[in-house]
């Protein structure tokens, strides 16, 4: 047996029928310095979570980041392998999909593996080519399906450090604020911006989340969660259209109050495009507005992110 995990082909960022220029594949250039020109970071963050898969069976695994569809083909068509897993997210569907059907073209005996977040829509368990349905935590998936002890201790690959440290502790950390108001348990009670204050006085490098077009934002509040956001004063700032997704709450709620949009494609459900339901005080176009203003006040107030 032969392991073959991949993330999805590229190219990305451009408009083609599989995805749009408002969605690269970098983090940062994407939806957190997008605004800042020629200081934006442009760099690719790795596929973590195969690579972890991949340290964690025995069985011989060969792992594909963000190929170009001509070399996921090779791969196919080398005769090496017995499953092939793909990992997607959700604006990923149309990809996903085309290279399950194209593995299940080239070779029928091969076995696909489907997982990632994308699995989380029930279009992908009907409309996409597989032999195996991952849905959350994938180690013990995996060595289910090749009769691996699932219990065995997990490695964990190896992440060097850019400098000869003595110790090796937390130097960024990500927190998703949300919103000024109280509106979410995690939030109650905590003073975020002495929180920043604390983390960065420390040497920790930290990067603030804010979801816009809340069911409490209009023209007016919307701008006082951006300047909460922007006034904690983090290094790096990101900006985030609510986006209802299947398998949760809110996406249930929105689809029984009939505010899902029809029509709008995988590739467009991002966050940092339009959004895809209906809200009272925005619409599709003012929210790619209203967001890019978001971004442009970030940047004028704090300076580039660094």
């Amino acid at each position: 047996m032969h392991l073959l995990l991949t993330s999805v082909f590229g190219p990305f960022g451009v408009d083609d029928p599989f995805g749009s220029r408002y969605n690269k594949m970098e983090l940062f250039h994407n939806q957190v310095t997008r605004e800042q020109g020629l200081f934006s970071f442009r760099f690719n963050h790795p596929s973590f979570g195969l690579h972890f898969l991949a340290e964690n069976v025995s069985v011989p695994t060969t792992v594909l980041d963000f190929p170009s569809y001509a070399k996921f083909v090779r791969e196919v068509r080398s005769g090496r392998y017995t499953h092939v897993g793909i990992s997607f997210i959700v604006p990923n569907f149309e990809k996903a999909k085309a290279m399950a059907e194209f593995v299940r073209q080239a070779d029928p005996g091969i076995q696909i593996i489907l997982g990632g977040h994308g699995t989380s829509i029930p279009e992908s368990r009907t409309q996409i080519p597989h032999d195996h349905y991952c849905v959350g935590e994938g180690v013990r998936f995996l060595r289910r399906i090749f009769g691996e002890n699932e219990d065995r201790a997990l490695v964990h690959p190896l992440v060097h450090s850019s400098f000869n440290k003595n110790v090796m502790g937390v130097t960024f950390l990500w927190m998703g604020v949300e919103s000024k108001k109280a509106c979410y348990e995690k939030n109650a009670g905590v003073d975020f911006q002495d929180l920043v204050a604390q983390l960065r006085g420390r040497g920790i490098s930290v990067m603030t989340s804010v979801i816009l077009f809340e069911e409490h934002h209009d023209h007016e509040t919307i701008w006082e969660d951006i300047d909460f956001g922007i006034s904690l004063k983090a290094d790096y700032m990101q900006f985030m259209q609510l986006g209802p997704m299947n398998g949760t709450t809110l996406y249930d709620d929105y689809v029984a109050r009939g505010k899902m949009l029809p029509g709008i494609p995988f590739r467009e459900r991002h966050g940092q495009e339009k959004i895809w339901f209906s809200h009272p005080a925005f619409s599709r176009e003012e929210s790619q507005t209203f967001l890019t203003a978001a971004f442009a006040q970030d940047y004028r107030e704090s300076g580039p992110s660094y």
